[in-house]
This record gives C-alpha cells, sequence and structure tokens, in this order.
C-alpha cells in the first residue's frame, strides 16, 4: 500500500479529475482561496470545515470529506465502503457571472483540441 505525505490533495485531485475539473473551478464555488489550495498541494491537511465543504461541492457526504482529511475512519463514519456518490453540485447557468460563463466556455473549447 502506497502511503502519500498528502492524502488529503491526493483525494481531492482525484475528485476533481473525475469530474474534468479544475482547482480553479473549486475555489469559485467555495468560501477558500487558491492559497489554501496550494497549501493542500504542499501536503497541509484541511481543516475540519474545508473538508466537510469540499465534500459538499463534489456532492458528497460530508462525512467522506473527514474521512478524507483523516478526522474520521470509515468505520466511525458508519458509511459502508464505497458508498461515496462523487457528483459536483450543480449550479443554475444564470447564478453565474458573464465572466465565469466565458472562462467556462474558453476552458472546454480548449479541452476539445
Amino acid at each position: 500500500m502506497s502511503t502519500s505525505k498528502r492524502p488529503w490533495w491526493d483525494w481531492v485531485q482525484k475528485h476533481l479529475d473525475d469530474h474534468n475539473l479544475l482547482a480553479a473551478d473549486m475555489v469559485k464555488r467555495c468560501s477558500f482561496y487558491h492559497a489554501r489550495v496550494s497549501r493542500w498541494r504542499e501536503g497541509v491537511n484541511a481543516s475540519v470545515p474545508h473538508s466537510k465543504e469540499v465534500a459538499e461541492f463534489f456532492g458528497m457526504d460530508v462525512r467522506e470529506g473527514l474521512i478524507a482529511a483523516g478526522y474520521l475512519t470509515r468505520e466511525e463514519s458508519g458509511l459502508a465502503e464505497g458508498s461515496q456518490a462523487a457528483k459536483p453540485r450543480r449550479l443554475h447557468v444564470a447564478d453565474l457571472t458573464d465572466e465565469e460563463l466565458v472562462d467556462e466556455l474558453a476552458r472546454r473549447l480548449a479541452s476539445r483540441t
């Protein structure tokens, strides 16, 4: 079994990749700044509130975030193995600014090449 020095970030990155999202997409929808994400990449663990918020961003039970951040074991959580429903929360396009819409369109078009 591989032991990463940054298990929290590895978990976040896996779910970002699974949903074809960037860390910037997460930062836009959450209450923390990009500097926090940079610290996570370096191996700093998320706080309890941030681990919950990131789990909610991915549409998951907040206990999944607490498990990923090491605050709770799967056994303590009462969640069955593989129970996570990792689906990012969806926003209505009316909730986005014009700039966010343009950025998203540019990102999608760039990924086609």
